[in-house]
């Protein structure tokens, strides 16, 4: 299983004045090129919104089959 974090610094000295992070965690099916894409346009809504936080993107291995337990849960 591949697990990555990407690090992207928005502002300069951004943590020592915020005091703040932000943490993206991708959703499933995504691979590393989408991941990145998805941390990125975070980054951008941020910056357009002028909202100075140290972002962290999380990723992992979710390149999985659906789960075989979904078509067994019954509705209530």
């Amino acid at each position: 299983m591949k697990q990555t974090i990407y690090v992207r610094m928005i502002y300069l000295n951004v943590l020592q004045t915020t005091r703040k992070i932000a943490i993206y965690v991708h959703g499933v099916w995504a691979n590393e090129i989408s991941a990145k894409e998805q941390v990125d346009r975070v980054r951008l809504g941020l910056e357009a919104n002028k909202y100075p936080i140290l972002l962290i993107g999380y990723s992992w291995d979710s390149n999985t089959s659906t789960n075989p337990m979904v078509g067994k849960l019954q509705r209530v």
